[in-house]
């Protein structure tokens, strides 16, 4: 094989802000280019980005959050997608069992970039898409938006492989974005979304208080709060006020109370990976994993829960993997075939 032959035959880099021009179209680039990579590309190399188109985006996300609330109010119909953690292929196919994304509200809960091989185009295509649907896409943060934890799962490691630490600036933007999504949703006044959970602080303050929190929280309360809504696990046989490894706990007692005292009839949040995507855990809780073949570990399903208009009736919208199947972190992303991936 010759010099040339190499060089033909190597993996070649993939630019996502292709074709950006810095107007006002570069949104629906931006989304387009990186749903076609997580659909289409095979290559193990990660992507590039030019980081002077990419930030203007970031800064339009940036805009666009600092106008919310620390607390959404929303209605049905909403779809509720829990732990995407990088897996690109399981965002794409649930946006598309659902519903096309122009046709519906989406409600995420958190935990955007992780492990998958999509860890940074989750990111950017759900800010790109905030933009483009402000009243459609719904982000809350989990605690991978939370800077030390990103960092410890070399998020910027990330974004120097993609070209995105020539300059800070992208890092300093993303850092600002972590620190203005949402803590939760109040979804029809009865169901109270959120990442991670409750705890003693949630359970003493309440709905209201939460509702007043400065983002980036600042005051010792403030910080207690969110660090139960982004890291709370939950643990039915777990004594109150109970915290294992510095992660707060709660348990079914505290659910009721919490449920009783704010007037909502049940918690739905992520966090926690459970097998069939989705479980009722009780009447007052559920739980939703909308990462496919976790770590490629597990051979978890994926799901999202659509409610309807009055928030009575919600429809399970999940898939697995077939053993034989490729999974998130393989070298060769999933085929087309997976499911009709419907475009944005």
């Amino acid at each position: 094989m010759t010099q040339n032959d190499e060089e033909n035959t190597a993996p070649k880099t993939v630019n996502l802000t292709a074709n950006m021009t810095g107007n006002g179209s570069d949104v629906d680039v931006l989304i387009h280019n990186i749903w076609s990579y997580i659909l289409d590309n095979s290559d193990e190399i990660p992507p590039t980005y030019e980081a002077k188109y990419l930030l203007a985006v970031l800064d339009k996300a940036e805009r666009i959050l600092e106008q919310e609330p620390t607390v959404l109010d929303l209605q049905g119909p909403l779809t509720i997608i829990g732990d995407i953690q990088g897996h690109g292929d399981s965002l794409l196919t649930l946006f598309s069992l659902t519903s096309k994304l122009s046709n519906q509200r989406f409600l995420l809960l958190g935990n955007y970039s992780g492990n998958g091989f999509a860890s940074h185009e989750c990111l950017f295509l759900l800010l790109a898409l905030k933009i483009r649907y402000p009243r459609k896409i719904f982000l809350l943060r989990g605690n991978m938006e939370e800077c030390e934890n990103a960092k410890a799962h070399f998020f910027i490691e990330g974004l120097a492989v993609r070209n995105l630490m020539t300059t800070v600036l992208i890092w300093l933007s993303c850092e600002r974005i972590f620190g203005l999504f949402p803590l939760a949703a109040s979804v029809d006044n009865r169901l109270f979304c959120c990442h991670g959970g409750i705890g003693q602080y949630t359970l003493i303050y309440g709905i209201k208080t939460l509702r007043n929190i400065q983002r980036p929280p600042v005051l010792p309360k403030e910080l207690a709060i969110t660090k139960e809504l982004l890291w709370s696990c939950y643990d039915s046989n777990g004594d109150e006020n109970e915290s294992k490894d510095n992660v707060p706990h709660f348990n079914d007692i505290q659910i009721e109370d919490f449920c009783l005292k704010n007037s909502f009839r049940m918690i739905i949040r992520s966090r926690q990976l459970v097998y069939d995507g989705i479980l009722n855990v009780s009447p007052r809780l559920m739980i939703i994993w909308s990462a496919v073949s976790f770590l490629d570990s597990f051979n978890n399903a994926a799901a999202a829960l659509v409610l309807d208009e009055s928030c009575e009736k919600g429809t399970v919208f999940s898939y697995s993997l077939y053993e034989c199947e490729p999974k998130s972190l393989d070298d060769t992303k999933p085929a087309g075939g997976r499911s009709s991936l419907a475009g944005p």
